[in-house]
C-alpha cells in the first residue's frame, strides 16, 4: 500500500445480517473507521464481505494481525477475515471491481 492511498482493509466471512454498527464498533476498537461499505447478496456462501476505511496504516496492521482468521464478529460465530484491499481496475470510491476469494463476494 503507497503512502497517498486510504488505508482501506477487505473484510470476508462477515454474518449475512452484519450491521454497520457492528462494523464500526469491531474496527473502532483499532482506529477511527473513516468509512465502510458492506456488500450482500452477491456471495455463493450466504456471507457478507465489507471494505473498511481506517485512519492510519498502523491501525490497520494491528486489525489484520489481531482479527484476520482468528476472530469471529460475534461471539460463537465463524473467524473473519481481514487483508488489505487490493486495487481495482475501475473507478469508484471503492476500486471498482473487487473479488474476495475467501467468500466469494462480488462488489461491482
Amino acid at each position: 500500500m503507497e503512502d497517498g492511498d486510504k488505508h482501506k482493509l477487505f473484510v470476508g466471512s462477515l454474518p449475512p445480517d452484519i450491521t454497520d454498527e457492528e462494523i464500526t464498533s469491531t474496527f473502532g476498537t483499532y482506529g477511527n473507521v473513516v468509512e465502510h461499505h458492506i456488500m450482500r447478496g452477491k456471495s455463493t456462501s450466504g456471507q457478507a464481505c465489507a471494505f473498511v476505511v481506517l485512519d492510519s496504516k498502523a491501525a490497520g496492521d494491528n486489525a489484520i494481525s489481531s482479527m484476520d482468521n482468528t476472530m469471529p464478529v460475534r461471539e460463537g460465530g465463524t473467524p473473519i477475515r481481514v487483508s488489505w484491499a487490493k486495487k481495482g481496475g475501475g473507478g469508484g470510491s471503492y476500486g471498482g471491481a473487487s473479488v474476495c476469494v475467501c467468500c466469494l463476494c462480488f462488489a461491482i
